[in-house]
């Protein structure tokens, strides 16, 4: 027996009415960060993602609001372009956006070119995408606020084509306002949905469908039906079977859609010759083709998921001839285990390119083995009613991205987090997202585990003194211990105890001991601990072990004749070896104005102090200062105290 496959049929190549799927984001430029400085009017730079979905280009467009000083007004909604910004002439600049597209398919980008004969006419734009470009100019005259409708016809070849427009001529004004693309090769579709020609599914049984097709209206089929009465294969996955709800809002938006047809639905419908559904049964691009024309009549009829017992519904649709009453009966039933040649089945799925995967993104494209990546799915359109699913997966031994993320209605994106574990090797592979026919991937690499930071307490010590650290991974060591080796940028002056140290598997610090030698001068000293091949740092900074404080002694006014109450300063020793004290004196002319005793030993031990004594004994009636002076192992050069008094009559 041969097994015969049918392949996924599409529906017919248009929209109900005269309204098409935008597959643009934001083409009236009414939303995004619109902050005015003043005259409701914003620059925007080059690289500038202000507008939602839009990112600027080639050179600064300015972003014009109600109550713009120039007169000028959008064509649709608040807001608007100027592509000449704040300058005349060119540069001029741009805005694109990147797509959903299918490769084949046909699109259509609309616009509106505004001009003025205030600001200078022609203005001119040059339209870009898929390979194919053009540039539209506005009339030579014209009044203050003018707006045209232009277009440009492309065909897609790739998954994604960008969408680009640039001012090419004006002098002070180039409007842009209200753009658009649309699918002209897009099957029926209304409310965001792509509904199946039933033609493709007739003569099959409702429990036929059932095996492949959730009844929930909102999962979708995977595989395909088995219509046992000829042994053919129909690949229903992707699409969606609808309930009987579904076809009543289908209907609502065919039959006068501005009046309400269908209270419930198993709702029914008549009018003699009624337009809408002519025409939705004409089988003309965008429109239905009939599961069965007789003598009276086009109808089209199909199974619905929705059932009651071991009945299903069977929503049909009947185009009269002239002059007698057309249909929509929601209401009518089949038996489940019944199949007739003209019955075919309500599918629906999003809108195949007004809704389709537009990115995929990740955080951060390296990371180390047991960190998490977040990750972002993002649609063409919002999600319609019952949500999207988007699957998710990954090549990576040591990461796992969740099986898939819903979408839920009208959202546009949705996050996701890729977790992992400890490596001991590098690990290159992919994440990726699928969304009907098509898959996005991103690459991410898994690393060994480096540091995370190192920490000394203090950051400044007196040479001689130890410096307690701490070095830490960027989580628990694994998947077994993780080496750290340390360093010092200047060993002599301050280094690691220890050339290395290893962290336990499942620990994440461990401690760092710094020895630092004496120095006669502040020295700076870089301590490096590094764990497979990543470092962090810290700088010390190490001082001599003696320091005297205060470094200033100030005594005011004396009379000349007296001597004022004696200031002291006091010498310390900071370090963990004795101090050579050399010498202790004041310094400078006037050193006999300032008497001075100490009590200072000529070695110094480790943590001990002693004080310098000074007086002021002026001899005139002036101001004067002298430097006391201490001369010692611990320093090159001697640290001083200022002193300094005024003498008065």
């Amino acid at each position: 027996m041969t097994r015969k496959i049918l392949p996924l049929g599409l529906a017919a190549l248009a929209f109900f009415g005269t309204a098409r799927a935008d597959l643009l984001v934001n083409g009236s430029f009414e939303e995004g960060a619109f902050a005015p400085p003043s005259n409701a009017t914003m620059t925007l730079a080059p690289g500038a993602t202000t507008m939602t979905g839009w990112e600027v280009f080639n050179a600064s467009p300015t972003w014009i609001g109600v109550g713009d000083p120039w007169g000028l007004d959008a064509v649709d909604g608040n807001l608007f372009l100027d592509l000449t910004g704040y300058h005349s002439g060119a540069p001029f600049g741009g805005v694109r956006q990147t797509i959903a597209t299918v490769p084949g398919h046909e699109y259509r980008v609309s616009f509106h070119l505004g001009s003025s004969n205030t600001y200078g006419r022609p203005s001119a734009v040059t339209v870009s995408a898929g390979g194919t470009s053009g540039t539209f100019t506005s009339p030579l005259m014209g009044s203050t606020n003018d707006w045209e409708l232009h277009s440009l016809v492309f065909t897609a070849s790739e998954s994604r084509t960008a969408v680009s427009i640039v001012g090419s001529a004006g002098r002070d004004y180039i409007g842009l306002d209200d753009v658009s693309v649309v699918d002209l090769d897009a099957g029926v579709v209304v409310g965001g949905r792509e509904w199946r020609q039933l033609t493709d599914t007739t003569y099959v049984r409702w429990n036929e469908v059932a095996v492949v097709c959730p009844t929930d209206g909102v999962t979708p089929c995977s595989g395909s039906i088995h219509r046992s009465v000829d042994d053919t294969y129909i690949d229903v996955t992707g699409w969606t079977w609808a309930r009987s709800a579904d076809v009543q809002g289908l209907f609502e938006s065919v039959v006068q859609p501005a009046v309400t047809n269908f209270p419930t639905e198993f709702a029914s419908y008549s009018a003699i010759d009624d337009p809408d559904i002519e025409e939705a049964l004409s089988a003309a691009p965008g429109w239905f083709a009939p599961t069965n024309t007789d003598a009276a009549g086009r109808y089209l009829v199909g199974l619905t998921a929705t059932d009651s017992g071991d009945l299903a519904y069977r929503p049909d649709v009947r185009d009269a001839i002239p002059g007698n009453s057309d249909w929509v009966r929601l209401g009518t039933t089949l038996p489940k285990t019944s199949r007739q040649s003209y019955t075919g089945v309500w599918l629906f799925r999003p809108y195949g390119t007004a809704l389709q995967l537009q990115s995929l993104t990740l955080k951060y494209g390296e990371v180390a083995g047991c960190k998490s990546v977040s990750g972002r799915v993002t649609l063409s359109a919002p999600a319609p009613a019952g949500g999207v699913i988007v699957t998710l997966t990954d090549t990576l031994a040591a990461a796992t991205a969740p099986a898939s993320v819903k979408l839920p209605e009208g959202a546009t994106y949705k996050t996701f987090t890729v977790k992992s574990v400890p490596v001991d090797s590098v690990q290159v592979g992919t994440v990726s997202a699928t969304l009907g026919s098509t898959t996005l991937s991103q690459p991410l690499t898994l690393r060994p585990m480096g540091m995370l930071s190192l920490a000394l307490t203090p950051s400044k010590v007196a040479g001689t003194q130890p410096v307690a650290g701490t070095a830490k991974l960027e989580c628990k060591a694994g998947p077994g211990p993780i080496t750290v080796d340390l360093e010092s940028s200047e060993p002599s002056v301050a280094r690691p105890v220890a050339a290395s140290l290893v962290v336990p598997q499942g620990v994440q610090t461990a401690p760092v001991d710094v020895t630092t030698s004496k120095v006669l001068v502040t020295t700076k000293a870089t301590i490096s601990a590094t764990a497979n091949g990543r470092t962090k740092s810290k700088t010390l900074t190490v001082t001599p072990a003696a320091s005297v404080s205060p470094t200033v002694l100030n005594f005011g006014s004396t009379a000349v004749g007296s001597t004022a109450a004696p200031l002291a300063a006091t010498l310390t020793n900071k370090g963990v070896i004795a101090v050579t004290i050399d010498s202790i004196a004041v310094t400078g002319t006037y050193a006999s104005w300032f008497p001075m005793t100490e009590n200072c030993p000529n070695s110094l031990a480790p943590g001990a102090s002693c004080t310098i004594t000074v007086r002021f004994a002026p001899l005139a009636a002036a101001t004067r200062s002298a430097k006391v002076t201490i001369a010692s192992s611990a320093t090159a050069t001697p640290l001083a105290v200022t002193v300094r008094g005024t003498g008065v009559l």
